[in-house]
């Protein structure tokens, strides 16, 4: 093999060498760790469930990141939204939960800075009001926020949906305050 062949042949095996890297690379980068993505479930098992996340490898599931709800397995072929949390073991972890939580949080915060009124879930009453829930997001009306009445029975709203806005938002502390008025 004369000089110019072996430089032809170690070009062209760097070029396989660097495509591979390339592959691997889009492989990882596109899942992007903290992001919320779609995924199929592929199969269902005691320990959790196995998704399809459209990339070169599959992601997990615990049964404890599907829902803070009772909620029945997903049929194979479902379609859901889920957030990446971290890589374990060459596998990446998801967790339903936590994609439902920021999905809802976005949603407040976006009705919160422009205003806009939201219907919630009025769950039961607390010392001091009513905590209702927002998706996954709880959320705490005074009892001075839920009607013009002083004094006002705040048991007939449990399990009622209503219409508020609102108050304050605390996003490090996760701290939500609501208003019917």
């Amino acid at each position: 093999m004369g000089k110019s062949e072996k430089i032809v042949d170690n070009a062209i095996k760097m070029k396989e060498k660097d495509f591979g890297k390339l592959v691997e690379e889009y492989s990882l980068s596109t899942v992007e760790e903290n992001g919320i993505i779609k995924a199929k479930v592929v199969q269902v098992t005691d320990e959790g469930i196995l998704m399809d996340i459209g990339r070169k490898r599959e992601g997990f599931m615990p049964w404890g990141e599907f829902s803070s709800r009772r909620e029945k397995a997903p049929e194979i072929g479902k379609v859901i939204k889920v957030c990446i949390c971290r890589r374990e073991k060459g596998q990446l972890l998801l967790s339903k939960k936590e994609a439902d939580l920021r999905l809802s949080w976005a949603k407040f915060e976006e009705a919160f800075k422009e205003g806009k009124p939201l219907i919630v879930k009025v769950e039961k009453v607390v010392k001091g009001g009513l905590l209702s829930s927002f998706g996954s997001l709880k959320a705490f009306i005074p009892s001075s926020h839920v009607s013009l009445k002083k004094k006002n029975d705040l048991k007939r709203f449990v399990g009622k949906n209503m219409k508020v806005r609102g108050i304050k938002l605390e996003k490090r502390l996760k701290n939500i305050v609501l208003s019917r008025k």
